[in-house]
This record gives structure tokens, sequence and C-alpha cells, in this order.
């Protein structure tokens, strides 16, 4: 194992740009306790560069999906601070310079978590949980429910139905979905195909 940060801060979820080169992660602020995206590459890995708040950053896997070309971060991150309500946001990445910040969907009463990208960059899934009125990290959603939806935040299709916990979610080839699902009594993996929900 080769320690690529090396930090006094907890870091957590990295995910590798479409070339390889760079990874984004999430940085707890010692300062402010907020969860803060940052990007290092990993030929130079004493350079990382804040890039803004937000928490389980994923990078796009197509590359130049973004504005002119740049590529393109996804994350959740909180409408009020200190809360867990969080909405997914889209951030464009070029040359290390982060702008076109857009959230893509929210809720006024559930939190929107999870984010993951499809293989072709085109639609994105999420979990929706509802949001607790005070922070607790450790406290279990009674319900969480997979959404699909395209990168302009239209055509959202649930996918999963029930009173089970489903987070997670991770896009495999061939559009099947695979994720965490509570609703046999234990945690266990799951996989749908979301072919038919893609073409509507």
């Amino acid at each position: 194992a080769v320690q690529v940060t090396d930090d006094p801060a907890n870091e957590i979820h990295p995910s590798w740009s479409p070339d390889g080169r760079q990874l984004v992660f999430s940085r707890q602020s010692e300062v402010s306790s907020r969860w803060e995206m940052w990007i290092v590459d990993t030929a130079n890995p004493s350079a990382s560069q804040y890039i803004g708040d937000g928490l389980f950053p994923q990078w796009c896997p197509v590359a130049a999906t973004g504005t002119e070309g740049a590529d393109r971060i996804m994350y959740q991150l909180p409408r009020e601070r200190g809360r867990r309500s969080f909405a997914v946001w889209t951030v464009d990445i070029s040359n290390g310079r982060a702008m076109n910040a857009s959230q893509i969907a929210s809720s006024a009463s559930t939190a929107l978590i999870n984010p993951g990208w499809s293989p072709d960059g085109r639609w994105i899934v999420f979990s929706e949980v509802l949001a607790p009125a005070t922070p607790n990290a450790a406290a279990r959603p009674a319900q969480a429910i997979l959404w699909m939806t395209s990168l302009n935040g239209e055509a959202r299709v649930r996918l999963t139905s029930g009173e089970g916990v489903s987070l997670g979610p991770v896009w495999g080839p061939g559009n099947r979905l695979f994720f965490v699902s509570d609703r046999t009594g234990a945690d266990n993996i799951w996989t749908m195909d979301v072919g038919s929900a893609v073409q509507s």
C-alpha cells in the first residue's frame, strides 16, 4: 500500500478521473468540520487542490461531458449548514478549476444521497431518505428509495418500492444496477435491470 495523501484531517471516498491521472475525494475541514472536495494528481500527490464543499464526489466516467469540454463531478451537498437534508449537484472541472455548479435534484422534505453515474455519463441514480431534524451520523433511515434521473433533473423514475432501505447504488455493465437493501431483514447486495427505465 502506498499513501497518497498525508493530512491530519479525515479523508474519504476517492474517485478516479476518466484518464486515471487524478482523484477527487472528500476532506473534513479541521476549522469548520464541513466536508470539502479536493483533487490530487497521483503523480504529484503533495499538491492537492480545493474545488468546493461537498460529500461523496464521483467523477463522471466519460471525459469532457461538461461545458466547453470540461470534466464533470457529481456530489451531494447539504441545503443548510449543519443539516442532513442533502441535494445532488454537479460541477465542471477544467485545468483544476471548478465552475458551473448546478443542482440536479433536491427535495424539501427528504435527503438525496449516494449519487452514482451511468457508464455513459447520461443518467444518475441516488437514494432518497427522510432527513432527520438534527444531525445523527449513527441513525439508520427508516426507508430509502432509489431513483434515476437525467443530468438536467428531468425524467425522474422511481426504481424501488416498499418499506426497505436501499442505498449505495452502483451502475454496472448492461444497464444492471447494484445496491444494498435490507428488504429481507438483513443488508444484502441486490441487482436490477434498469434498461426499460432508460428507454422510457
